[in-house]
């Protein structure tokens, strides 16, 4: 009996240290971008709080034109939809206070989800083509609202889902480099990325828009 209590207590004991293991492997190789998950949805949170703001702002004083109107509803329909993207991405990899279940680390740094989702195995799947088109009428609607060619460039350069050029010059299929054999973890990250970056170019219209109405010029 006390040879098998033994043994027992050495399995735990080794149960808890390959736990800790691979929890320290996790951090140690994927842990910033954890870090960079907390930051961007941090930025996100308090730019969408802003933004809120702002139009309520407008709306008190009788200056919420249509224009405005327009870039908040393209805004909000381009980040809700890269929301459900993240969301069955990130099925079960949380518990209730959005903490990453240990079991689920494998999960977070494999290409496996990543790929059956955005592929359908050398072409790519219903996923991609509607991010594509979620992107493409997104980009074409923002960038009415944005004349100079230095948020032109920014904003058309960040959105486009066509062909990519590497630092070799190679042009590869915007989903292929981005996303082919990419562990989710980064994934999340870049997808959190492109909302944040949704939130900041509307929040430098409303920021245009209050210049003007106010008679203070931006350059």
């Amino acid at each position: 009996m006390k040879k098998f209590a033994l043994y027992f207590f050495i399995l735990i004991l080794f149960s808890c240290n390959k736990e800790k293991e691979s929890d320290s492997k996790f951090r140690n190789d994927f842990g910033m971008y954890t870090i960079l998950i907390n930051e961007v949805d941090f930025h996100s949170f308090y730019l969408e709080e802003q933004i809120e703001n702002e139009i309520s702002k407008l709306r008190n004083s009788n200056k919420l034109d249509n224009e405005i109107l327009k870039v908040d509803s393209i805004t909000k329909i381009y980040t809700s939809f890269i929301d459900e993207n993240i969301s069955e991405l990130s099925k079960g990899l949380y518990d209730e206070n959005y903490n990453i279940v240990l079991d689920n680390q494998d999960s977070l740094i494999s290409y496996t989800k990543v790929n059956n989702y955005f592929f359908n195995d050398t072409s790519l799947s219903e996923n991609s083509i509607l991010f594509k088109k979620m992107s493409n009428d997104y980009s074409n609607e923002i960038l009415k609202y944005f004349t100079k060619m230095i948020y032109a460039k920014r904003i058309s350069g960040a959105l486009t889902t066509d062909i990519f050029e590497d630092r070799y010059g190679n042009q590869i299929e915007y989903f292929n480099y981005i996303y082919k054999d990419t562990p989710l973890i980064a994934v999340l990250v870049h997808l959190k990325g492109l909302k944040r970056n949704a939130l900041e170019y509307e929040q430098q219209f409303l920021l245009k828009k209050s210049c003007l109405n106010s008679d203070i010029k931006i350059k």
